[in-house]
């Protein structure tokens, strides 16, 4: 990002959400969050049906029903790590829920500002300024009100790909420190291209971004991700081949060693309900899920130390 001025990227990316098609829900506020994003908007043109607009639909689609879901199952706590312009946190208030938006202070400060032009309230948020490059996330959360005892839903949207691994590897470290039993992440990343069409999109991407003055900084490997989620004591459950191609994962903490190697464990895996809808979006429903070996490979954990481990605690799970 450009010193003392919000993202670019999250200025576009709400600018593309203006014409999309979202998830219905019988609570919240769909006007507000439109609004937010006219306004962010502003005179910037995108057009929908490129490239970059067919992947933002389908991963804000997914994101949408990863939050709707889990606010029908009582979730209390939803964190939205680099929200930028996100609405979510309108659209879908629902009362008794608490949202914590985590973001740099330069694109926080802007939407703040925005927010209170428009005469948009946000007494459901918490808002909570970070730079990622830095320690100390978990605890400005345990902070600002975030209880570790309750089961949230984090979501790490359009982010990834902006941090060097080892930066992300600490955020979802100190993410995990934090999360109970019933907790999911999801998550979107930025996946190795493996063809010449894919290369040659992504280097487009690449060029785009960097133009802004925010450069992509990380791609993954399916075997580079799954060792993410092992050293930082996450592991993916199963979601369809189409959200697995586009980065797009939910993962839930693992509570024991020898959890990392054969999945989440018989307790957990059999009350666990992610499964995906025919469009391929997350639907969490009767069906058990169960932890993916196919996903990422599952590998040994390397550095579980640096993870604070928590104690299991029961409550019901999606």
């Amino acid at each position: 990002m450009n010193p003392g001025s919000p993202s670019v990227t999250a200025q576009r990316v709400a600018a593309y959400r203006v014409g999309f098609d979202r998830l219905p829900a019988s609570f919240g506020d769909a006007g507000a969050d439109d609004a937010l994003a006219r306004d962010v908007a502003g005179g910037v043109t995108v057009e929908p049906a490129e490239e970059m607009g067919r992947y933002l639909k389908v991963r804000t689609s997914f994101f949408d029903r990863v939050v709707v879901n889990a606010l029908k199952r009582d979730v209390a706590q939803v964190v939205a790590l680099g929200a930028g312009y996100d609405g979510r946190c309108l659209r879908y208030a629902l009362p008794g829920v608490r949202w914590f938006e985590v973001d740099h202070p330069d694109t926080q400060s802007d939407k703040r500002v925005r927010l209170e032009r428009l005469g948009i309230g946000t007494p459901q948020v918490t808002f909570v300024a970070a730079d990622f490059g830095d320690d100390g996330l978990a605890s400005s959360l345990l902070e600002a009100g975030y209880d570790p005892d309750s089961s949230s839903v984090i979501c790490c949207e359009g982010v990834a790909v902006y941090l060097d691994r080892s930066v992300l590897q600490s955020l979802l470290c100190e993410m995990r420190a934090i999360s109970t039993i019933g907790t999911r992440l999801a998550i979107s990343l930025s996946v190795s291209p493996t063809s010449a069409d894919q290369s040659a999109r992504r280097e487009r991407f690449r060029a785009a971004v960097s133009a802004v003055g925010e450069p992509a900084r990380s791609d993954l490997t399916p075997e580079q991700a799954g060792e993410l989620f092992a050293s930082t004591r996450w592991q993916a459950v199963e979601l369809s081949e189409r959200a697995r191609n586009a980065g797009l994962v939910v993962a839930a903490p693992v509570w024991e060693e020898r959890s990392i190697e054969i999945g989440l464990t018989e307790d957990v895996a059999a009350r666990a309900c992610a499964t995906l809808s025919q469009e391929g979006e997350p639907r969490l429903g009767d069906k058990p899920a169960v932890a993916s070996s196919s996903l990422y490979p599952a590998v040994r954990e390397k550095s579980s130390r640096s993870c604070t481990r928590r104690p299991v605690r029961r409550m019901a799970l999606w």
